[in-house]
């Protein structure tokens, strides 16, 4: 009874339409040759002029990895070197769903610093999986039970049906749990787990 109470409650209080959430980046671009890259607005800068360890190749190449795959390095400098040698261009604002195309391109510092983004758990009170999201980002929609049309995590697969359902029901009733400031390479950890919906 618990549950279903819980599911209507999400049903009325979905919001009809989500918002387009955003997040602060930092652009950067390799002055040797000229590829261009982004970072968390609040992560350690990976600016050599600001941050001098990322001059160094051993201490770049072990702490500063692609959002997308935490165990790979940012695309190699075509100048025949794997290290860049980074300055900061400026700063803009991106939507979740753009920053997706982008993952092998944003920088996850390993050991970074805490993040203008907040990290949000969920728990199905269904099935009691864990989910994750970015910002304001609210995984309970209206269209409840078209989730996996709406809500893809950051490497673009659709959300999974809810296990503990049957017939034509597939959502998930989402309950947030723990939240605090993300860090860009968790984020690089979590990145099949979170989730943004579609606008």
């Amino acid at each position: 009874m618990r549950k279903l109470f819980a599911l209507i409650l999400v049903l009325i209080l979905a919001s009809a339409a989500c918002a387009d959430i955003k997040l602060e980046m930092i652009r950067y671009k390799c002055i040797d040759c000229g590829k261009e890259f982004m970072g968390f607005r609040g992560d350690t800068s990976i600016d050599d002029s600001k941050t001098p360890n990322m001059k160094d190749p051993k201490y770049q190449l072990s702490h500063v990895f692609q959002l997308g795959n935490k165990d790979k390095n940012l695309p190699e400098c075509s100048h025949g070197i794997k290290f860049h040698k980074f300055r900061k261009t400026g700063e803009v604002s991106y939507s979740i769903s753009t920053l997706t195309n982008y993952l092998h391109a944003i920088a996850a510092v390993k050991d970074g610093g805490s993040l203008n983004a907040k990290l949000q758990e969920w728990e199905c009170v269904l099935c009691k999986k864990h989910y994750y999201s970015l910002g304001n980002e609210e995984l309970n929609i209206r269209d409840w039970e078209k989730q996996p049309e709406y809500i893809f995590n950051l490497k673009g697969k659709a959300i999974p049906k809810c296990e503990k359902l049957g017939g034509h029901l597939y959502g998930h009733v989402f309950e947030p749990t723990n939240s605090g400031s993300g860090r860009s390479y968790r984020i690089a950890e979590l990145a099949d787990r979170i989730y943004w919906v579609k606008q």
